[in-house]
C-alpha cells in the first residue's frame, strides 16, 4: 500500500461469437530459460457483452467512483462487474502483475547471487576485494552481517580495497521503509557506497545494526572489522584475475521476495525488481505474448505502482477490473504449476495480519489479496482470490474519483464487498502463508 504524499522520497478477444468477452488460451511447451516450466496457462474470463455484467445483484453498482467485477474460474455464467473495462488507477495492485511477470520469468527458486572475490594482501587478515550482488534488491544489514561471517571463516579481517560493479546497490533499511518513494531506484552506486562504507566499518554500528545482530545470532560475527577504500569500477573494466578466492552467499528464494513485497506493499523492493526484469519495455512483451491483455486495458510504468513522469507529466499504472482478473487467474495457474501455495505470494487475509490489509472481517485461510492506495490520486483498491465450494472466484474493486476524507466510507464498502462475496457459498480452507523475517540469504 503506498501512500504517494507530498512528503514523501518518491488486456478482449472474440473467442465466441460477438457475446463473450475473452482472451484467447496462452499455450506455452517450452522452459524459460530461466523460470518455469508449463504445458499451458488459460487466464480466459468469459464475460457476456454489456456495459454492467450481473450474474447475482452486487453491492455499490450505482456508485461512480466504484470500479468492480468477480468471476469463479473465468467460467461462463460466473461473471459480475460495472465499470469493469475501463482502465483506472492501479496503485499498488500493480505488485499483482509484477509477481506474475516475475515467478513466470525467474521462477519461484530463483536465488540472486552474492559474489565475493578475494586476493589476501597480508598474513593479518588484510584483503583485497570485489563484490558482486547482482542487483539482488535486498541488501540488508542482515545480508552483510551474514557476509562478515562467512568472510571471516575465509580469514579475512580487514579489507583494503573493495570495489563493487554496477550491480551492487546496497540500501540497508530496504524492509524497515516500505512505504518509501526513492528519487533513484534501485539506489545510486554513490550512495551503495557510502552505505557500504558505514555497515563495513564495525565503529559504525550502532542500535540498528544491534538489532540486526540479533536476527542472526546463530552466526559469528567479527566484532571488528574495517575497509579502508571502496569505489565503483564498470564490470568490463575489473580484473578477474586479479583476485584468487571466493564466496559466494545466495539469496532467499524469489517466492520469499514476492511474498514481503505483496504483504508489506515495499515499494523500493518492487521497483527494483520491476527494473531487473526488463522495465516498461520488458512488461509490454509478456503483457502481449503471456497476459494477452492490449494497451488499452492495461499500462504499467513501475512495479511498485507509485507513478512515473513522461514529458514532464504525471503518468499512473493503469488497468480495468476485467485484466486484474485475467492476471489474477494466470498467477493461480502458475502458482500451481510451480507447486506454491497462492498464500505463499499474495496476503493471506486473517494470517498476514502485519500486512497492509487492515480489516475487522474474519477470515479461514479462505482469501489471498493484495492492496493498493494512492492519495496524489485518490485510490483504494483491492484484488484477489476466494475459495468455496464452487471453486476460485478472482475479484476486483477499484475505487477512484472520491475525496481523501472518505477513505473510511470506502474501506466499508471494500469489505461488505468481500464479505458479500465469501458469504455466497461454504468457504473453503485453502490458503497457507510463509514465515516473514528479515533474513534474505541461504
Amino acid at each position: 500500500m503506498s501512500k504517494n504524499l507530498s512528503w514523501a522520497i518518491r488486456f478482449y478477444v472474440l473467442c465466441s461469437a460477438a457475446v463473450l468477452l475473452a482472451s484467447c488460451s496462452n499455450s506455452v511447451d517450452t522452459e524459460n530459460e530461466n523460470g518455469t516450466s508449463s504445458a499451458q496457462i488459460d487466464n480466459v474470463i468469459l464475460r457476456p457483452a454489456g456495459s454492467k455484467v450481473m450474474s447475482r445483484p452486487l453491492l455499490y453498482a450505482q456508485d461512480p467512483t466504484m470500479s468492480y467485477c468477480e468471476s469463479t474460474a473465468g467460467q461462463a455464467g460466473t461473471y459480475s462487474g460495472y465499470q469493469d473495462l475501463k482502465p483506472y488507477p492501479l496503485a499498488s495492485v500493480s505488485k499483482v502483475f509484477l509477481s506474475t511477470w516475475a515467478l513466470k520469468k525467474l521462477g519461484p527458486d530463483y536465488r540472486f547471487q552474492m559474489n565475493w572475490k578475494l586476493k589476501r594482501i597480508s598474513a593479518d587478515g588484510t584483503f583485497d576485494a570485489y563484490l558482486q550482488t547482482n542487483y539482488d534488491p535486498v541488501v540488508n544489514i542482515e545480508k552483510i552481517l551474514f557476509a562478515l561471517s562467512e568472510l571471516n571463516k575465509k580469514g579475512v579481517k580487514r579489507i583494503r580495497t573493495l570495489v563493487i560493479d554496477e550491480s551492487t546497490r546496497i540500501y540497508l533499511s530496504v524492509l524497515s521503509n516500505p512505504h518509501l518513494e526513492l528519487t533513484d531506484v534501485p539506489v545510486s552506486l554513490n550512495q551503495s557506497v557510502e552505505n557500504l562504507r558505514i555497515i563495513l566499518n564495525s565503529t559504525n554500528w550502532a542500535a540498528q545494526t544491534e538489532i540486526a545482530k540479533n536476527n542472526v545470532s546463530f552466526v559469528q560475527i567479527p566484532s571488528l572489522f574495517s575497509v579502508e577504500n571502496i569505489s565503483y569500477l564498470p564490470r568490463s573494466q575489473i580484473h578477474l584475475s586479479n583476485y584468487n578466492q571466493q564466496v559466494q552467499i545466495p539469496s532467499a528464494i524469489l517466492a520469499k521476495y514476492i511474498k514481503n513485497l505483496n504483504v508489506f506493499s515495499n515499494n523500493y523492493v518492487s521497483d527494483a525488481l520491476f527494473q531487473f526484469l526488463g522495465g516498461e519495455a520488458g512488461f509490454k512483451e509478456f503483457q502481449k505474448n503471456e497476459l494477452k491483455i492490449s494497451t488499452n486495458d492495461l499500462q504499467i510504468y513501475t512495479g511498485s505502482g507509485l507513478s512515473a513522469e513522461m514529458n514532464g507529466q504525471r503518468i499512473d499504472n493503469r488497468g480495468s477490473c476485467f485484466s486484474v482478473l485475467k492476471t489474477l487467474k494466470y498467477l493461480d495457474q502458475l502458482t500451481a504449476q510451480t507447486n506454491l501455495n497462492l498464500g505463499h505470494v499474495l496476503l493471506t487475509a486473517g494470517l498476514d495480519q502485519e500486512g497492509t490489509f487492515d480489516s475487522d472481517l474474519n477470515f479461514n485461510q479462505n482469501v489471498v489479496l493484495k492492496t493498493g492506495r494512492l492519495f496524489d490520486v485518490p485510490t483504494l483498491n483491492v484484488a484477489g482470490v476466494s475459495t468455496s465450494v464452487q471453486g476460485r472466484t478472482y475479484f476486483a474493486m477499484l475505487a477512484h474519483d472520491f475525496d481523501n476524507s472518505d477513505e473510511a466510507k470506502i474501506k466499508q464498502q471494500r469489505d461488505r464487498l468481500i464479505v458479500d462475496l465469501i458469504q455466497l457459498y461454504p468457504q473453503k480452507k485453502s490458503f497457507l502463508t510463509m514465515k516473514k523475517d528479515t533474513l534474505f540469504f541461504k
